[in-house]
């Protein structure tokens, strides 16, 4: 009994470590760092993609969700994101004048 609780926890703990998000790009074009994210992490977004392959970003951080790393990656960009019905919609911030 013992054993087979030592493996639950044993199981569940890798689990949990799997989902941890590791970006590591260094000048990478942002469009690349959300293709890898919804490719690996099930992240389901919206783009243009010729807009977002314009800026580049570096990251070298682990992220506990596919959404706490875009919220990451977009913060200081030109870029903002909405969800609608569950698709993170990347959109260029309007700007103030």
């Amino acid at each position: 009994m013992l054993g087979l609780l030592f493996l639950l926890c044993f199981a569940t703990s890798k689990l949990y470590a799997q989902q941890k998000i590791r970006l590591k790009f260094e000048q990478a074009p942002l469009n690349q760092v959300i293709i890898f994210l919804i490719n690996q992490h099930n992240l389901q977004a919206s783009f243009n993609d010729d807009k977002l392959s314009q800026y580049l970003v570096t990251v070298d951080k682990s992220f506990d969700n596919s959404h706490e790393a875009l919220e990451f990656v977009l913060k200081d960009s030109p870029f903002k994101q909405e969800q609608n019905r569950g698709v993170c919609v990347i959109t260029a911030k309007k700007e103030n004048k």
